[in-house]
Formats: C-alpha cells, structure tokens, sequence
C-alpha cells in the first residue's frame, strides 16, 4: 500500500505541473503529452494514446510506443466502435479503452496498451488509471476552457488595438482640422479684418469719417484681431512647428508670468535629440493644459516644468506648491471635482501610449509625470496609468 500511495502522490505532484502549464498557455496537444507520460511513469505500458473531441470532432492529441504504428484513422475508427471501458484486440494486441466522460457526454478518449511484460493490470494498477482518467478529464476541460478564454482575450486585445490605432487616427485627423481652421482664420478672416483697418485708418487721415466713430471701430476691430490671433494659437500651435518645442514653452512661460503673477521655471534637455513635430505639438498641449490648471486651480507662486529625453523616451514633469488636491481611485472621478483637462491629458497618453502619474494630497502641492517614447511617428509601445 505505502507503494501506491507513493503512486498516487506521484500522480497528484503530475496534475499539479501539468495545470501549471496550462496556465502558462500550454494547451491540448502539450496537456496529453504530460498525461501519457504520467501514465508510463506510473504503469510499465507498450503505449498510450490520448484522443479529444474537439467541436465534437475526436482528434488525436498524442501517441507513443506501439500506437506509433498505426495512424490517425484506424485509432478513429477503433474509438468510434468503444463507448465504455473495455479491452480491443487489433493486429494480436490488446487495448483498454477509457473513455473521459463530462455530464454523461464522451469528450475523450485515453487508450492504453497492455503490460510489456504481458502480465495482467493488478487491482491497484487499474485504480490508478481511473484516478488518471479523471484527472485527465479535469484538466482538458480546464484546458478547453482555458484555450477558449485566450481565443476570446486575443480577439478582444485585437478589437482594443484597433480601437486604439482608430483613435489616434481620429486625433491626427483632428489636429489637421484644426490646424485648416486655424490657418483659415489667420490668412483669411484676420486679413481682411487687418485691411479693413486700414481702410478705416485711410478714411481717418482723409478726415471722411468721424474721429469718435472711427476710435469705437478701431476698438472692436483691434479686439477682434487679437481674439482671433489667440483663437489660432490655441486651435494650432504653429510656433511649435515653426520654432520648436523647446522655443514654444518659453514662449508659453513669457505669456504666462506677463499676464499671471506667477514664476514659470523650465528645466529642457532633449540630448540634441529631434522630438518628431506631431509629437512635440500634443506635448506642447498637455504641459500648456498643467500650467494653465496650476495657475488657475493650485494658487501656487512658481511652476516647474521639466522636459528630458532618457534612453529613447521623453520624461514630462509639472509641478507646482499649491494646494493639491486628493487623486481619485479611478480617472472618471475627476470629471466631479472639475478637472477636466486631467482627464484630456490622459486621453491623450493613452493614445501616444505613454504613462501618466498624478502625485497630490491637499495642502502638498501637485506633481504630474509623463513618460512617452519617442519614435519618427511619435507613436511608442508603453502602456498608460494613473496613479494617487
């Protein structure tokens, strides 16, 4: 007995690598190699064969020693004409059929060849074998099962990729839309409005208008232009293009300390690396969306801004002393305290593929670090998250 209880522990240590593998993603075809050579380790057998039903079609899983000689049909075939434990005789030599039964439906077969010293199967023997058809029937169920949820999560990982490629898509083609737009407004609707001015101004000089009516006009238009000019610039950031994204924030930092009673402090360091343009505009758009919420939300008296290329990607840091706030558990919780250029920003990690961390408590001032990689497309291979 202390023999097969050794078996049997034996049996169980084998059940336990082999669901192991399982779910390492180690399916079908690998699942009955480990179970024929379970059996082998357990009973000095001529061979194993290892049948499954897949989509109710049996097909052969794995075969050794004397069922090497005989090919897939005629093992089919023998399976068909076997519905309960028994022993066949084919070509002289005898096979026990075990069939693995689920909820009194056949999923499987495990055949088993007689004792290569043509003894009979002792008591005990025979019990192990039910214990391993069993667990056989257990794991290929778990092994189907496991087999269908992966099919199912690649198709789903699938549908998110495309999704995801749709989408920045969407957000190039958005930009290009603003970009007409913007120049659009410039070259067109400020032109004119420019030279309507001047007309305005040559009307003035040749005094066939009225001065006080011409200074109410010159007003609003002066107003309209310089509405306009900021419209273009928030729609598109042609500095970017045009000066770089290094020149476009301090250029966004003289704005910001001219119109705010705030210090803006700029740490850049790219290693002379070219940030591609697509990529330096949606990075111009995020830490210009942090600066202007610390300044708005954070009544902090300085901002740092850090931007430094490390090993093929580009680390993004804005930070300021101010109030901070508590970050959420989730990034749809954000839309309830107001901060929705929080929840942009991500979206817009999300799709360069970067990562996001929000670091804050009340009173403690906040801190957002970025991270994207940086390729000829401006698109990269990381994931996103948000962090408290």
């Amino acid at each position: 007995m202390k023999k097969w209880d050794l078996k049997n522990q034996e049996i169980q240590k084998e059940k336990l690598l082999i669901l192991q593998q399982l779910l390492n993603g180690k399916h079908l075809e690998y699942c009955a190699k480990l179970i024929a050579d379970l059996i082998h380790k357990t009973i000095d057998v001529s061979g194993v064969c290892l049948i499954w039903k897949n989509d109710n079609i049996p097909m052969v899983l794995h075969k050794t020693g004397v069922f090497l000689h005989f090919n897939d049909a005629e093992l089919l075939t023998c399976v068909h004409q076997s519905c309960h434990p028994e022993k066949m005789n084919i070509n002289g030599k005898n096979f026990f059929f075990y069939p693995m039964n689920m909820e009194d439906v056949t999923i499987g077969w495990v055949i088993i060849g007689e004792k290569t010293n043509a003894t009979v199967f002792e008591k005990e023997e025979i019990k192990l074998i039910e214990k391993i058809r069993t667990d056989a029937t257990e794991l290929f169920s778990s092994s189907k099962s496991l087999q269908q949820i992966e099919k199912q999560l690649k198709e789903t990982m699938k549908e998110s990729q495309d999704y995801k490629q749709f989408h920045l898509l969407l957000i190039n083609e958005q930009e290009e839309e603003k970009k007409k737009l913007s120049v659009f407004l410039h070259d067109e609707v400020l032109q004119n409005l420019i030279l309507l001015f001047n007309k305005l101004e040559l009307l003035s000089k040749n005094k066939k208008m009225d001065n006080g009516v011409f200074e109410d006009i010159k007003e609003s238009l002066r107003n309209s232009i310089f509405e306009i000019r900021e419209m273009c610039h928030e729609l598109y950031p042609v500095i970017v293009e045009d000066l770089g994204l290094e020149k476009s924030l301090y250029s966004l930092k003289r704005k910001c300390q001219t119109n705010h009673n705030v210090i803006i402090e700029i740490d850049y360091n790219t290693n002379l690396r070219v940030i591609p343009a697509s990529l330096s505009i949606q990075v111009f758009r995020m830490i210009k969306e942090l600066v202007c919420n610390a300044i708005k939300h954070s009544s902090s008296k300085k901002v740092f801004v850090s931007v430094v290329e490390t090993n093929n990607f580009l680390n993004i840091k804005v930070k300021d002393h101010g109030i901070g706030f508590k970050v959420p558990n989730r990034l749809s919780e954000l839309s309830q305290n107001n901060h929705l250029g929080l929840i942009t920003i991500q979206k817009r990690v999300n799709q360069l593929k970067g990562t996001l961390d929000i670091q804050s408590e009340p009173g403690a001032g906040t801190c957002v670090s970025i991270t994207l990689p940086i390729d000829g497309d401006g698109t990269n291979e990381n994931q996103s998250i948000t962090s408290g």
